[in-house]
């Protein structure tokens, strides 16, 4: 393994018709210097050019030094405009010829810096034990063109070398050779029932090819999106980053079907298939393998059984549960309450049709799980009905990714937001569908919920390559960049959802909130006005136009929008109330109340909440412990912290969520539970001793603090000093005793 070192000369055509004269005076002391600062850290230089030069070193260390001492230097009278990049990886050296996916990776690199720069890769970084006066600071994660995955950029902080100013969302269009879009087929018929076979036959085969490793299939939105532009094919290759483009027509007479499908070489034209196939009806199913296998063959030259069985579709031979199907996935790509509602109503329909067929399961499931996030319907009927039907659907098809993903996030809200179950069954459905979109964005978002920034911005972008035009996607990593604070990065991104959805009133709220966390109120007001509160008042708009209000100096006017909030709450007409309170009240530095609001919006499940570890909202409290409970009740719970029975010795039981105990009281042979049931406090008593609630209670975050109470740790921070301590909760008014005998375990749970 080597360390390659490129170097360039910047604007050197230009300097060269500029100053003739002194053209060869740059060129040898551009020689000069390299030379001399590698062979001084034992390197090799493989060659030199006029404006640019290629080294190799066997330690990563003086490769850095090296190019450190370039910069140093070359910045220096004369000044030679230079950029260097650095990346660790194997090479194949012949002579003076040097081959391999390193070189192409460092030539890719050095194209993104600038003057005065060191960059390096995250292979280089990951190796390297920064020393002698340098740190190497993240650059940002990019597309790289010819480089399948996304790669972090460093640069190197030492002094003489310049900070990189890599442009917004700089992305190389990174073609691969097996790359390929699914336009939707013309339908050729004249009846209006028949328009969703084109479509319908499309996203088939997308679905199909999706679950083939090393080909990249651009998703349904995209490229269903860029045919209704009506460009031509290199437009295409370009817009889309694909080699290839999949057309087709689809007829319907009768009970016949005839459909023709061709395979285009986008910087070609050439067609390197054309395809018709004349089939009964029934037949519908068995011509989209054909053709998705056509496909894979040609872009991969080999398929295998396994493939072809790995991309067999869901099938149904029932063209009006097919045309439902169709009909009510379209509706979900705009999901108002209504919408929704009809497409429920056309899945059942197409169930009805044929049982058999299992994508209106799932459709239903993602319904459900709409209906839930966004406070339509009570999230316990909601999420237990979205895990109903997902669950139903794998047990047709147990390796449907749709499903797959479907279950794994109604999981997690069923079970409380738990991340270790849902990101397991994402996994699982990636492995299955490693070419989906959909399930790399997931992967993100898990990540991301997690509080792994990085990571989500891996996945995200991945995502992003595969769905280009997708505005989800798009507003997804504009979100993810304003976690990680690249708010150039995420403006763009911003601005080409909004290009794609100028509609998606979403993508205008995250938008706002990237302003307001800048300080650019005006711009932040301006973004606030493109959000329509009648359609998404789950977006927490009003919370945070009081947000802003406190910001700008009107307070009279945030308490106003707190005072509203509260009406609207009496009506039953906004989705989270508390957490709308603790925006104002945050806006206010009003740190104890928004907390008691918090607190309050737990039971609530706010969207915004899951993303606490992320989101820089959280920066300025990240050290309070009231944050750290706040975290750790909603992430940092025991596996089985969900719906509980509680047994006392008669046949009386309890049931209630883990998590709303605040602590269990000891009364003779008596104990106290006392819980919370969303703002209020209830309690009652069972015939049962502590220790045999302790029993119960076993693996669950609950522990003595005394010997007549047991109490939820992740419900109370711990007050006092040595000389005594005490427990409170913002929950309850009374305070609890902690006795020496317990102590060293309370303060270790609690610090």
């Amino acid at each position: 393994m080597n360390t390659v070192m490129m170097t360039d000369i910047i604007g050197f055509t230009e300097l060269t018709r500029q100053k003739k004269s002194e053209i060869g005076k740059l060129g040898r002391r551009h020689a000069r210097v390299i030379g001399d600062a590698v062979s001084m850290h034992g390197g090799r230089v493989i060659n030199i050019f006029g404006d640019s030069a290629l080294a190799l070193f066997d330690l990563p260390l003086n490769a850095v030094k090296s190019a450190v001492e370039i910069q140093q230097e070359a910045a220096r009278l004369p000044a030679i405009p230079m950029r260097i990049a650095l990346h660790c990886g194997e090479i194949i050296v012949e002579g003076n010829e040097v081959y391999g996916d390193a070189i192409n990776l460092t030539a890719r690199i050095l194209r993104l810096a600038q003057t005065g720069n060191v960059l390096c890769s995250d292979d280089l970084n990951g190796i390297l034990s920064p020393g002698d006066g340098f740190s190497l600071r993240s650059a940002g994660i990019f597309n790289v063109k010819y480089v399948a995955r996304p790669v972090e950029i460093y640069w190197v902080d030492h002094q003489g070398l310049t900070l990189p100013r890599i442009g917004p969302a700089e992305r190389e269009i990174s073609i691969q050779p097996s790359s390929v879009a699914v336009m939707p087929f013309l339908n050729m018929g004249t009846s209006a029932e028949d328009q969703f076979l084109g479509e319908g036959i499309s996203e088939a085969i997308i679905h199909a090819l999706s679950k083939l490793d090393g080909l990249s299939i651009i998703s349904r939105s995209s490229s269903f999106t860029f045919s209704r532009q009506h460009k031509d094919i290199k437009d295409a290759g370009r817009m889309l980053g694909v080699a290839h483009v999949l057309e087709g027509s689809v007829r319907k007479y009768a009970n016949k079907i005839r459909i023709t499908a061709q395979l285009i070489n986008t910087s070609t034209g050439f067609h390197e298939f054309s395809e018709t196939y004349d089939k009964e009806l029934e037949d519908f199913f068995s011509i989209q393998e054909e053709i998705a296998w056509l496909i894979a063959w040609r872009l991969k030259q080999e398929l295998s059984m396994k493939d072809k069985l790995h991309m067999a579709q869901p099938r149904t031979s029932n063209t009006r549960a097919l045309e439902y199907n169709f009909q009510a996935r379209h509706l979900l790509g705009h999901p108002g309450k209504d919408d929704i509602l009809r497409a429920i109503e056309l899945f059942q329909r197409a169930i009805e049709e044929d049982p058999g067929f299992v994508l209106p399961y799932s459709g239903i499931s993602i319904c459900y799980l709409y209906l839930g996030a966004l406070k339509y319907l009570s999230e316990e009927e909601s999420y237990q009905k979205s895990e109903e039907y997902s669950l139903r659907a794998i047990q047709i098809e147990p390796e449907l990714p749709e499903a797959m993903v479907v279950y794994a996030l109604s999981s997690f809200w069923v079970n409380n937001w738990n991340l270790a179950s849902g990101q397991k069954v994402v996994s699982e459905a990636l492995r299955v569908a490693p070419g989906s979109a959909e399930i790399r964005l997931f992967m993100g978002m898990f990540a991301l919920i997690s509080g792994n920034r990085k990571d989500a911005l891996i996945e995200i972008l991945l995502a992003n390559k595969l769905d280009p035009l997708n505005p989800n996607i798009l507003s997804r990593l504009a979100y993810t960049y304003l976690c990680l604070e690249d708010y150039d990065q995420a403006h763009s991104y911003f601005r080409l959802a909004h290009n794609t959805a100028p509609f998606a009133m979403y993508i205008s709220y995250i938008q706002a909130w990237s302003y307001l966390l800048q300080g650019q109120y005006a711009r932040a007001e301006s973004a606030l006005r493109e959000v329509d509160t009648q359609k998404d008042v789950y977006q927490s708009v009003i919370g945070t136009q009081g947000f802003l209000d406190a910001k700008l100096g009107r307070a009279d006017r945030a308490y106003e929008q707190i005072r509203q909030i509260k009406l609207l709450e009496e009506r039953e007409n906004i989705a989270f109330p508390n957490y709308n309170c603790a925006l104002v009240y945050a806006g206010l530095n009003k740190t104890d109340e928004m907390f008691a609001c918090l607190e309050r919006a737990f039971s609530e499940k706010p969207v915004h909440l899951m993303f606490i570890q992320a989101d820089p909202f959280w920066d300025p409290y990240r050290s309070d412990k009231r944050y750290v409970r706040m975290v750790n009740r909603v992430f940092k719970r025991s596996p089985s912290s969900g719906s509980i029975v509680l047994h006392a010795s008669t046949r009386e039981r309890l049931r209630l969520i883990a998590d709303d105990i605040l602590y269990i009281a000891a009364e003779d042979n008596y104990s106290r539970v006392v819980w919370t049931d969303g703002s209020k406090r209830r309690e009652k008593v069972l015939r049962s001793t502590l220790k045999q609630m302790e029993e119960q209670l076993a693996g669950r975050d609950m522990l003595r603090c005394h010997r007549s109470y047991l109490v939820n740790c992740s419900r109370y921070s711990l007050e006092g000093d040595s000389r005594g301590y005490k427990l409170s909760s913002v929950d309850d008014p009374e305070m609890l005793p902690v006795s020496r005998a317990y102590s060293k375990r309370i303060i270790e749970r609690l610090t």
